[in-house]
């Protein structure tokens, strides 16, 4: 519903559904509470509808459908993925989004930085990793190794 005035324009057409169902008029205490709650939930509507610039701003943002697209890996729109660093039991979790590959909070091209990252998290500070052999994508219901995949 678009707007509060269409709770009570839904509440007139199911009194009267309702109504003629029973064979007469409602009880005036059953209208009355119904209307009450009614109301109740029209202004809960106006209290929590959305602000239209937010709207509008999230709108704005909706993932493109790309692939993530390196060294002969294609992987499409909302591939899942994990990152697995044994040496300081890093594992996380993400999924390809706008043609990056998008671990928490932060989008990536290519993977060496997003599993650096993923490192500096777990650690609290930098290390480089090769992200090609770290890094594993969910296709066809198997954990498929970021390694094997690559087509140099």
């Amino acid at each position: 519903m678009s707007d509060w005035r269409d709770l009570t324009d839904a509440f007139d057409i199911l009194e009267l559904e309702f109504s003629e169902a029973e064979g007469g008029d409602l009880d005036a205490t059953v209208v009355e509470a119904f209307r009450a709650a009614v109301r109740g939930l029209a202004e809960l509507w106006r209290f929590v509808s959305p602000n239209p610039d937010s709207v509008a701003r999230a709108n704005a943002i909706q993932p493109t459908g790309q692939p993530w697209n390196r060294k002969g890996v294609v992987l499409p729109e909302g591939t899942e993925l994990r990152i697995t660093y044994h040496p300081h039991g890093v594992e996380e979790r993400g999924s390809v989004s706008d043609g990056k590959l998008v671990f928490g909070e932060q989008a990536f091209d290519y993977p060496s930085p997003a599993v650096s990252s993923a490192i500096r998290r777990a650690i609290g500070r930098h290390q480089s990793a090769n992200g090609w052999m770290h890094i594993d994508a969910r296709l066809s219901g198997k954990w498929r190794p970021f390694r094997d995949l690559r087509q140099d």
